[in-house]
Formats: C-alpha cells, sequence, structure tokens
C-alpha cells in the first residue's frame, strides 16, 4: 500500500513541477486549466496532511484512546501503557491521507484563491509543515477556529521563494470583523477605510485580489513567521540568514 501511494505522490509531484513552471511564465492561477487547477489542489491538499504534525497527532490520540479503554477494562491497580509503533502510525498516516486527500482537495477548490508574487529582497521561507493555518478572527468558545470550513479560515502555502497561494474560507463578514476582540478598528480602517461606518453587512472576500504583488518586507516576514509557527523541527530558506527564527525561539522558546 506504501508504494502504491508513494506513486500517487511522484506522479502529482511531476504534475505539480509542469504547473508550477507554468505559474513561472505566466504568474496567473487564473491562466491554469480546469484539470490543472485540480491537479494544483490535490498537490495542496497532500501537502496538508502528509505532515510530521499529523503523526504526531495521530499517536497521541490513538494511544491516549486506548489507554482510556484499558484503563477502564482493567481491574489492576498497575497502569498499562500502550505506545504505537512507527510502523502502526505510518500506516495509519498513509491510509488517512489516500482515503481523504480527495475531500480535503473538493473543500479546496471551492475556496477563495490568491496567488501572490514575492517583489522583495527577502525569499519566502517554508518548512516541514508548509501549509500554515492562519484566522483573524477569534475561535468561538470552546471551539477552533483553524478548520478548513472555518468562518474566516486561511491557508497560506509558499510554491517558492517568490510565489505564495493562500486558499480562503469563502466567506469573512464585516459584521464578524467588527466584533472580534483581537481586531481593533485600525485594522479595518488600514484594508476596509470605505467600510469603516458602515452598518451594511459585508463578505469582504469579494475584495480580495486574486493576485496580490507584494513589495512591503513586513509583509514577506509575517509569512515567514506563519511558517516558523507551523514548523515541527525544520524551516527552509535559499538564503541562510535564520535571524527572525532566533529572535522567534528568544521570546517563544
Amino acid at each position: 500500500e506504501s508504494k502504491i501511494i508513494e506513486r500517487i505522490f511522484g506522479m502529482f509531484e511531476i504534475e505539480f513541477s509542469k504547473i508550477l513552471r507554468k505559474l513561472n511564465d505566466l504568474e496567473d492561477l487564473e491562466q491554469l486549466t480546469l484539470e490543472e487547477k485540480k491537479i494544483l489542489s490535490h498537490f495542496v491538499a497532500i501537502q496538508y496532511l502528509r505532515t510530521k504534525e499529523i503523526r504526531i497527532v495521530l499517536n497521541e490520540m490513538t494511544s491516549a484512546l486506548f489507554n482510556k479503554i484499558l484503563r477502564n477494562k482493567s481491574s489492576s491497580s498497575e497502569k498499562e501503557i500502550v505506545q504505537l509503533t512507527e510502523d502502526s502510525i505510518k500506516k495509519a498516516h498513509l491510509d488517512i491521507i489516500l482515503n481523504t486527500f480527495l475531500d480535503i482537495s473538493e473543500v479546496m477548490q471551492k475556496m477563495k484563491w490568491m496567488f501572490c508574487i514575492n517583489n522583495t529582497d527577502i525569499p519566502f521561507w517554508t518548512s516541514d509543515n508548509p501549509c500554515a493555518k492562519y484566522n483573524e478572527l477569534e475561535p468561538e468558545k470552546f471551539r477552533g477556529n483553524q478548520g478548513l470550513l472555518c468562518n474566516g479560515f486561511e491557508l497560506h502555502l509558499p510554491l517558492s521563494s517568490k510565489y505564495l497561494i493562500i486558499l480562503l474560507s469563502p466567506e469573512l463578514t464585516l459584521k464578524d470583523l467588527k466584533k472580534s476582540r483581537s481586531l481593533k478598528t485600525k485594522y479595518i480602517r488600514k484594508f476596509y477605510p470605505n467600510f469603516l461606518h458602515t452598518k451594511e453587512d459585508i463578505n469582504l472576500r469579494e475584495f480580495f485580489p486574486k493576485i496580490e504583488r507584494i513589495h512591503d518586507k513586513n509583509r514577506i516576514v509575517f509569512e515567514n513567521c506563519l511558517q516558523i509557527i507551523s514548523s515541527s523541527q525544520f524551516v527552509f530558506s535559499e538564503k541562510e540568514s535564520f535571524e527572525l527564527v532566533d529572535n522567534y525561539l528568544k521570546e517563544y522558546p
């Protein structure tokens, strides 16, 4: 089964390379064919699932469940601890990828896609968990906001040191933005000045550009910080300059 999945991965990586070359030439997602967009979506879905982070969570959840069942069934005072083997974790992870990536891809195809072009001298970084999750909105009480279907959700994926794609939830309303505790009026004033005093509820996603040409270095630093936060162990850059990582680790050891 692992060989079958590796062949699938290899196929998508070959097709993705062709698409990336086309994007390098045209710098526009809209120039891709429907089939190319679908392949790109499949590739992103696999990257979303194919991370060390998924295996860590899978191991913790499964071990916790097994051990709770054992404690409830066992009359012994000694604690029995179940640890999954690397092979069993790997197999379970591969099963998840094989059985869910098409469904994940279908959800992603319904999201709004932005193509970002880096016009600064600071490269986009990537990591061992390159699909960085972000949400401007506060999560609801007792609920997270990092799922693909969550309102305001964003997935940031660098394609190279120059190009990055952002997948956004289809809706982000002005009403949601205004009631978010983390967002002050200055955020709305900066990005949506025309809507500052309006009482009408507007879907702000309609005003996001399909192509973003980035000239502000702080914007690139923000994207690279997302990669630091998202990473499990490794961050990669074409330039050997990781002062940002060192500073981040000092502040958040």
